[in-house]
């Protein structure tokens, strides 16, 4: 009885053995890429597709792992030959040869046919935003001003657009259309807007120039006008074309300011002047009617010469 288990045994490890050396292979395995957004790319995806393992490379190591990158956005499906090749299907084309089985030095194996993964889905985001300013230069003499306009993707879509004052971080909004209220400093004020899309791409806006003037005189802070446009780069920023506009307003503000200015001081040296002469006018009327008194008296009241027999 103990023979007979004995050789049992030595046969199910032979058939297990002849099984595994004639066996196909798990041929191909694709782990679903990791680093998505949202279920976006940027960019790229690369797959990871290992191919092979003991059985199948006996005496040659175990499996082959190879990176297969893509840039466009589609559905691909990895398979395996009869002679465990790897091939790729994109959007259900014809599968085409990643490589062959000479490259890795793997004796080929496995019954005809072909194994086939799953299909992965892929989106691939490799445009920036794009962003666009209703706003242009101007002058205020607010201590802020709104900034508007709109930001868009094709792809992945719009995360955020945040203003930035003087090259400083401002306030921002998750929404496209956006209007976002910034803080000036007194004089000049260099302001953009950033757009990030969900994958990271960003977009800078053109730059306008927002003059805080002097709280006396000056322009009053209000709407926006029609203005920039957009420089679609990825990450960079652009000149304002209406920054000419804001200086002619400023230096007509300053003008008029001035103007103002120096007709009042000549106003209130006047004002001052005649404060000054007042008494003395006064003092000099006062003494003419005094004058003119004394001299109406004593007309009147004069002796009348009588004359003599």
């Amino acid at each position: 009885m103990p023979k007979m288990k004995k050789l049992a045994f030595i046969f199910t490890e032979l058939f297990l053995a002849l099984f595994l050396v004639s066996a196909h292979a798990q041929a191909i395995s694709v782990a679903t890429p990791s680093g998505s957004v949202g279920g976006w790319y940027k960019d790229s995806v690369t797959f990871t597709v290992r191919h092979g393992n003991a059985p199948s490379c006996v005496g040659q190591g175990t499996s082959y792992t190879y990176l297969y990158t893509v840039t466009t956005s589609a559905s691909y499906q990895f398979a395996s030959d009869a002679k465990d090749n790897p091939y790729v299907s994109i959007n259900g084309g014809t599968p085409k040869s990643l490589y062959t089985d000479a490259n890795i030095k793997c004796p080929p194996r496995g019954p005809a046919g072909v194994y086939y993964t799953g299909v992965f889905h892929t989106k691939i985001d490799t445009l920036a935003p794009s962003i666009s300013l209703s706003s242009s230069s101007a002058t205020t003499s607010s201590s802020s001003y709104k900034i508007s306009g709109s930001a868009s993707d094709s792809q992945s879509g719009i995360k955020s657009v945040q203003a930035f004052v003087n090259g400083a971080a401002s306030t921002s909004s998750s929404s496209a259309n956006f209007s976002l209220t910034v803080a000036l400093k007194s004089g000049s004020n260099s302001v953009y807007v950033r757009a990030t899309d969900v994958v990271g791409h960003t977009t800078n806006s053109n730059t306008i120039t927002i003059t805080r003037a002097s709280s006396s005189g000056g322009s009053s802070s209000g709407g926006t006008t029609s203005g920039g446009s957009s420089n679609s780069s990825n990450g960079g920023s652009s000149n304002s074309s209406n920054s000419g506009n804001g200086s002619t307003n400023n230096n007509s503000s300053n003008s008029t300011n001035t103007a103002k200015t120096t007709q009042h001081q000549s106003s209130q040296k006047m004002s001052d002047k005649l404060k000054s002469l007042l008494p003395a006018m006064l003092l000099s009327l006062g003494t003419v009617v005094l004058a003119a008194g004394l001299i109406y008296f004593f007309k009147v009241n004069r002796p009348k010469k009588f004359a003599t027999n």
